[in-house]
């Protein structure tokens, strides 16, 4: 597949001069870009925004020009890069205020290392529908943004740091069903800071959440959905629930809720995992909890417990205030099974997010948050 590339430098590019198809003859600006591309619907388009400076928009990001994709063979990509396209370099785009991208019925876009700030504090940074992915993105909040992304089916987000979020009842992150919410740092003083719905997964990720009626996942007919290693902290009493479950009958049957460290809900009515289903939710198993009010609170059958869950009378991680996320003695290697482990492991891994495989001649640490 030859993908189309083409150039954003926010220092170096002109977006009068430029033609965007080399580093050398850059656009300035993403909106530029997006109001001049052909939309190739069979080998897709990259965009790549040099990280030698800041694109800062002053309205969202426009895709109407452009055109929308049907196809994951094609697909639009924004990619950072420093002097060669996909060398890893990390774009930054500050939204003035506005929405970077506010596109409720698009899809096949993906986002590369990069950051977003300034997104405004009512706005999402980023509304979007299906088959989009953000890969080692970093979300930075300050000056009171608390909506991160709203998106469809099938999604991907990995890799990336939300954080620096004003307080907020309502949703942080948004997906519909069949999205997978991997490896990554959540910081965000929400209720919920997730709400995914059917046959998502949710693994990996460290959350930290700061408000007291506060919840970390909320699933939401969430047949098939899978909550798994996964560590969640609430930093004051909280009253509300790391995992709730809300919804009856068949649509919230099948669920994996395991492996999952589980800290700070000690106020009233605070709980580890809280759910409303009346009937089978599957598998909740090996979850870890520790200054938890009640720690699962659970009504109807569970398909599969084969481990009850476990109190800790110590934190089990080493020091999360202060940025210390690796488990202590009492989580290492705890984890009851297998799911989603390099090729190769020989040995359990960890409950909760910080995975180190032992075992994999050669492999990297897998953590959650940003790459880089």
């Amino acid at each position: 597949m030859a993908r189309n590339e083409y150039y954003v430098g926010p220092v170096s590019g002109d977006d009068s001069t430029g033609d965007g198809l080399a580093h050398g003859t850059a656009w300035k600006t993403v909106s530029k870009a997006l109001s001049t591309i052909s939309k190739d619907a069979t080998d897709g388009d990259r965009i790549n925004i040099c990280d030698e400076g800041t694109d800062t928009l002053s309205a969202s990001l426009p895709l109407s020009t452009y055109g929308n994709h049907t196809s994951r063979f094609a697909g639009l990509i924004l990619e950072g890069y420093t002097s060669v396209a996909g060398d890893g370099g990390i774009f930054h785009i500050n939204g003035g205020g506005y929405a970077s991208m506010d596109e409720s019925t698009y899809d096949y876009i993906s986002f590369i290392n990069g950051k977003f700030t300034n997104w405004g504090v009512a706005n999402r940074c980023c509304t979007l529908d299906d088959f989009i992915t953000f890969l080692n993105i970093e979300f930075d909040g300050t000056g009171g943004s608390y909506r991160v992304l709203g998106l469809g089916t099938s999604c991907r987000v990995q890799g990336c740091k939300i954080h620096n979020m004003s307080d907020t009842s309502g949703l942080c992150i948004y997906g519909s069903s069949s999205n997978h919410i991997l490896n990554n740092y959540i910081q965000a003083p929400a209720n919920p800071a997730l709400r995914v719905y059917d046959r998502s997964v949710v693994y990996g990720n460290i959350f930290l959440n700061s408000r007291v009626s506060s919840e970390c996942v909320e699933l939401r007919n969430a047949a098939n959905a899978s909550v798994i290693n996964n560590s969640m902290i609430c930093s004051v009493a909280g009253t509300g629930q790391a995992i709730g479950n809300y919804g009856t009958g068949d649509a919230n049957s099948d669920m994996a809720i395991s492996n999952n460290y589980i800290e700070g809900w000690s106020g009233t009515g605070g709980a580890g995992i809280s759910t409303e289903a009346t009937v089978s939710i599957g598998q909740v198993t090996n979850n870890y909890y520790h200054n938890c009010t009640d720690v699962e609170d659970i009504a109807g059958e569970i398909r599969y417990a084969k481990k009850g869950p476990t109190t800790l009378a110590n934190s089990g991680l080493v020091d999360w205030a202060n940025g210390d996320w690796r488990p202590t003695k009492d989580l290492v290697g705890k984890s009851e099974t297998t799911q989603f482990l390099t090729t190769g492991t020989t040995r359990s891994v960890d409950v909760g997010a910080v995975q180190r495989a032992r075992g994999v001649i050669g492999g990297p640490n897998a953590q959650a948050g940003r790459l880089r």
